[in-house]
């Protein structure tokens, strides 16, 4: 999928919600927590907020977790949310 698919598939999708304020940002880097990190760098931003699962056990040992790698790389105050 291409940018412009993503981007249009993002607005469909919220189009439901009436948000009257949204901005659409896609980033690509050499992994998540980087691009995220870069990201968060780029836009000067005062805080990094991840919604996290909070799998334990084997659940934890094959997928990882990219809140907690995250959090040993952030230089900013950090946020998680349990879904």
């Amino acid at each position: 999928m291409n940018l412009q698919e993503a981007k249009r598939k993002i607005k469909e999708f919220i189009a439901d919600f009436k948000l009257s304020k949204s901005k659409i940002n896609i980033y690509s880097d050499v992994s998540v927590e980087k691009g995220i990190l870069n990201f968060s760098r780029e836009i000067k931003a005062d805080l990094i907020t991840l919604s996290t699962h909070g799998r334990s056990g084997l659940a934890h040992l094959f997928t990882g977790s990219v809140t907690k790698n995250l959090s040993k790389n952030a230089l900013k105050p950090m946020m998680t949310i349990k879904v």
